[in-house]
């Protein structure tokens, strides 16, 4: 099977004491560490947040896994590395489950460890391949409106090295599209458009497990449409993030349906793959006024460290057999602006 998407939940907190021949440290504070998903950056990302959430609100030293990436981030010096050596200097180590877990405690010499789980409520409902799964079964929930955490990790998420970024015009309203297909192979293929006839029931389909992870294009024309409502006269300025090699070919079926003369189009228009542009298009979206994303890890932490006035994103779904259809999304506006669309 295909691991990033057969994931097994582990409903325990583990308990693992330090053997006595171990010289714990006894006065150091309890420290918090997270583990990985194997996934990409975003994946990678949400993981090391979450633990500095709780690093952040305990007021307990972070420890730090790399990965992929991540040294061209400024965390990648910050913190104390997490290895198998810092283990025993804790008089006990606690691994999260996925049950809900509040017993952080930063005197007790404990090291708390995290797997990564999402940051996407999608990803808890209950499916016909997950049926056993709890909406909200995450192990805690950060606060992405304190404005002192939102700071922090903005310090920790500041790039290191010099980027070629792209910068929309400033006498225009920018839309970032974040657009995730298959990554050219990276993921299973994608069902939605496949006519019913080749369908394989025993096949393992990217969107039928993570549908809001990779809605249809029609999504993005219909939240397009509600944006421009926004800005009625206003010039647009619209560029597209994808990993998809041929994103011109995306960008052609926006075009049939929204004819608005008021836009002008952009994307990359060489190097589209899965391992090309990750860092840059991360900080590139964030320099739009406005982004419409699927449940991608990456453009939601994006989309809670940029600036933006306005962020849209899937909520609801249905299939009809080989067809999704996107049926609620929510858009968060700025301040007395903000709301829900249908």
């Amino acid at each position: 099977m295909y691991a990033p998407f057969v994931r097994s939940l582990v409903f325990l907190v583990l308990v693992a004491s330090v053997p006595s021949s171990c010289s714990a440290a006894p006065n150091r504070p309890s420290a918090v560490a997270y583990t990985l998903s194997g996934g990409r950056l975003g994946d990678n990302l949400i993981a090391f947040l979450h633990a500095a959430w709780i690093s952040y609100k305990y007021d307990m030293p972070l420890l730090y896994q790399p990965f992929d990436y991540a040294d061209q981030f400024a965390f990648h010096t910050m913190f104390e590395r997490f290895d198998r050596n810092v283990k025993k200097q804790f008089k006990s180590v606690i691994e999260l489950g996925f049950n809900p877990f509040s017993g952080f405690s930063r005197d007790d010499n404990t090291l708390y460890i995290i797997p990564y789980f999402p940051e996407s409520a999608g990803d808890f409902r209950p499916n016909e391949f997950y049926p056993d799964r709890k909406k909200n079964t995450q192990f805690f929930t950060v606060d992405w409106e304190d404005q002192h955490f939102l700071a922090w990790a903005r310090e920790l998420l500041k790039p290191v090295n010099a980027l070629t970024l792209v910068h929309p015009p400033a006498d225009c309203v920018s839309i970032a599209l974040h657009v995730r297909k298959n990554s050219g192979g990276f993921d299973p293929d994608i069902l939605h458009g496949l006519p019913i006839e080749k369908y394989d029931p025993k096949k393992l389909y990217v969107d039928r497990y993570y549908p809001l992870k990779m809605p249809p294009m029609s999504y993005y024309v219909e939240q397009l449409r509600a944006v421009l409502s926004l800005y009625p006269g206003q010039r647009i300025y619209v560029y597209l993030f994808t990993d998809d090699p041929n994103p011109a070919a995306l960008v052609a079926e926006c075009r049939r349906y929204i004819t608005d003369d008021r836009i002008s189009w952009d994307y990359r228009r060489a190097r589209n793959h899965h391992a090309s542009n990750v860092v840059e298009d991360f900080f590139s979206m964030q320099q739009f006024d406005c982004l419409i994303r699927p449940d991608s890890n990456l453009s939601i932490i994006a989309g809670r460290l940029g600036d933006f006035d306005c962020v849209i994103s899937p909520v609801i779904h249905h299939w009809e057999q080989t067809t999704l259809h996107i049926d609620k999304a929510a858009i968060l506006l700025r301040a007395a602006r903000r709301g829900n669309g249908e």
